[in-house]
């Protein structure tokens, strides 16, 4: 396995609760994996489901953030200017939604695989998937 995997953001959720929607094989990459890589928009869009009400989460969104940032393995990376311009830049066709572009190029730039049940980023040929 690579020395790093990037999670999507439901991914981190479902991985920081323990959830068993997580498929075998991104367990396993989980597991096998040096450290997660976790993109700073993620906590964006975890703060943006629970101010929407699409989320509930026991902790209040920064705190949450914070722990999620102590587990095993975790670096959280921020978008620097390269992600933000590769996420504009994308090769072949993608969909528009900026947190899906930034985590995709967050994945690019480190040359990582990234782990996602998303099936738009599973199709898409330019960054590997697990799931």
């Amino acid at each position: 396995m690579s020395e790093m995997v990037i999670l999507d953001t439901h991914t981190l959720l479902w991985h920081a609760s323990e959830s068993n929607r997580l498929s075998t094989k991104a367990k396993k990459s989980i597991e096998a994996a040096e450290k997660l890589g976790i993109s700073t928009i993620s906590a964006w869009e975890i703060g943006m489901l629970v101010q929407k009400g699409r989320l509930s989460l026991i902790h209040d969104v920064s705190e949450w953030i914070e722990l999620a940032g102590r587990l095993p393995k975790m670096e959280w990376i921020q978008v620097d200017t390269k992600i933000a311009v590769l996420s504009t830049r994308l090769p072949g066709s993608f969909h528009g939604d900026p947190a899906d572009r930034i985590i995709t190029a967050t994945a690019m730039s480190r040359g990582a695989a990234l782990i996602t049940a998303d099936r738009l980023l599973k199709e898409y040929n330019h960054v590997r998937t697990i799931w």
